[in-house]
This record gives structure tokens, sequence and C-alpha cells, in this order.
């Protein structure tokens, strides 16, 4: 008898299943999709209670800045290895059929680092206020700045935490005036990048890029050797934290890569503390991500 019921159960599914797939559209089956493999990476419970979709029919767009607003202020906040990184993988952006995210991208930290939200939407205001595309831009400043108070506002009983919960949103609006602030504000942006579900997001030329809030921190006293190299580890696994999540099929494979040495714009050595630095954190940490490249 059992083996009458199995044989009737797989001659139905076997009948069945072509249909089902014929009345499941392309974007549930994406949905699908994405239940099935995030189920092997956390617990049905939790996916079942956070997993929110928020679909982008518009990108580039002013819809689409309100959907980031959205979606930023409803993911969570990662408080891990002492640096804040918002960035919830159970909050997942997708895109219509045949449009795909920007991927394989290594923004410009020496920039991003320097970068004063305030001043950019001043800039791209008096060179045409009138353009739809500067209201996107607009709209995508306010979504970031709508994340970095949520993160201001953030109650913690951890003094690390809520010591870094100040850098918000000030940190958006000026220069970094120290390695430990150089290092939160790359996070941030970091982790926003992954949030809007841009794959491989490279970190770029890090010793060279960092060296000079480094230096300054020594000349004050606020840093030496030993406490720089202990933040850049702590930097190193929380851009490991996520892997899993980060991973769009080969768990490891999300391209955040370090690179490190090579010359300046005049041809000079840039090799400094920081690249010995973190030759020695991967000597120490054993993980698989993120990864160094040397020039």
């Amino acid at each position: 008898m059992n083996n009458k019921i199995k044989w009737l159960l797989k001659k139905n599914i076997s009948f069945i299943k072509p249909i089902a797939k014929k009345l499941v559209s392309k974007n549930q089956k994406k949905y699908i999709y994405t239940w099935r493999i995030m189920l092997g990476k956390v617990s049905f419970k939790e996916l079942f209670l956070n997993l929110e979709f928020f679909r982008d029919e518009y990108p580039g767009t002013f819809l689409s800045a309100k959907l980031y607003r959205k979606m930023f202020l409803k993911s969570d906040v990662t408080f891990a290895y002492n640096y804040i990184y918002p960035f919830d993988p159970l909050k997942i952006r997708f895109l219509p059929e045949g449009i795909t995210a920007l991927v394989s991208i290594t923004p410009d930290y020496s920039c991003v680092l320097k970068s004063d939200l305030r001043r950019i939407k001043q800039e791209i205001t008096f060179h045409n206020e009138e353009d739809k595309f500067v209201d996107t831009v607009y709209g995508i400043i306010d979504a970031v700045e709508a994340k970095a108070n949520k993160i201001k506002k953030r109650q913690s009983c951890n003094e690390r935490e809520h010591f870094l919960s100040a850098f918000f949103p000030e940190i958006l609006y000026r220069d970094c005036i120290s390695l430990d602030e150089a290092i939160q504000k790359i996070l941030f942006y970091n982790a926003l990048f992954w949030q809007a579900r841009h794959w491989h997001n490279g970190l770029g030329r890090l010793d060279l890029i960092l060296n000079q809030y480094y230096i300054r921190d020594v000349e004050l006293g606020i840093e030496t050797y030993e406490s720089a190299k202990r933040r850049l580890k702590d930097f190193c696994l929380l851009l490991g934290y996520h892997t899993k999540f980060k991973s769009p099929g080969l768990i490891g494979d999300t391209g955040q890569y370090i690179l490190l040495g090579g010359i300046d714009k005049e041809g000079n050595n840039v090799e400094n503390d920081i690249t010995y630095m973190f030759l020695e954190i991967f000597t120490e940490i054993k993980v698989p991500d993120p990864k160094l490249i040397f020039r």
C-alpha cells in the first residue's frame, strides 16, 4: 500500500509540476528562488519574520530613490567587531526582469572620505535644477541621510556603539578627522552598496587612502601601530561577517578586494605601515573574505 501511495504521489507531482511552472510568473519565481537560497543561510523563523522584498519598478528615478529610503529605514543595523554596519541581508531589493544592478565596482574611497552631501546637493542644483536626474540624486541623498539619522537615534547600552552613533549624520558632511572615523565612514557606504544589491564591491587602495589619517593620529598620540592594526583587523572581520549573504554563488566570491602597494601619481612607492598591518592581519584571521591584491 505504501509503495502504491508513493507511486501515485510521484505520478501526480510530475503531472502538476509543468502546470505550476506556467502559472507562476517570472517575478514569483525570483521570490521563490530567493526564499530557497535564504533558507540555507538563516532559520525559517527568522526568514518568515524578517524577510521583506522591495520591488524597484523604476530604477534610476525619483520613485526608486523613495524606495531606497523606505528600505534603508526598515533595514536593521549590525554592530559587530567594534563598528556599525547598516546592512540587513533580509531586506532585499528586486529589479524588473531584464534589468540588472551595477556590479563589480570599486568606489574611490579617497573621495568618499572627503565627501560632503550638502555640498554635492548645492553643486548639482547649480548645474541644472530642472533635471529629473537631480531630483533622483536629491532623493538618494535623502535616503542616505535618513539612514544616518536612524543610526544616530539608536538606543544602545554598548559604550562603543553609542560613541560611533554620535558620528552620524555629521560624518557625511565633512572629511574624516581620524582613522577610526575613516573606517566607520567606509563601512557605512559599503554597507549601503550591498543593501542596494550592488554585488562585488571592491575596497580599493586602502593603504594609500587611510595612511594620512593614521599618520595624523600617530602625531597626535591617538593611535599606535598596534592600536591601528586592531582597528583594521576589526574592519576586515566585519566585512567578512555577512560573507554567505554577499556571495551570489560560490561562498567567498564577493569581490571585496583590498589593493595594496603600487605607486602614486608621481611614481613614488606608496608602501607604508598600513600595508604591513594588512599583511600581518591576513596571516592571523584566516578568513576567506575580504581578499588582498598586490601591486
